[in-house]
């Protein structure tokens, strides 16, 4: 219980960083971003989002992330 509500938290906190530096297209990554239930992914994403210059930038990082999770899956 307390695990998810401090994703919650993280995932509420991303989504007002987005909309603060990216606007309404920043947004649009937060479909995906709520499905992440990994707490230390969500914490890496909130810190990304400061230092990227570009949603671009943030979607390959979204995305090596996510080849990263994959492989420790397999």
């Amino acid at each position: 219980m307390y695990l998810s509500a401090l994703r919650e938290e993280r995932i509420s906190s991303i989504e007002l960083s987005l909309e603060v530096k990216f606007g309404n297209e920043g947004l649009k990554f937060m479909p995906k971003i709520s499905e992440i239930s990994d707490f230390e992914t969500l914490k890496i994403i909130q810190r990304s989002i400061l230092t990227v210059e570009s949603l671009e930038e943030l979607r390959l990082i979204m995305e090596n992330l996510q080849s990263l999770i994959t492989q420790k899956v397999n």
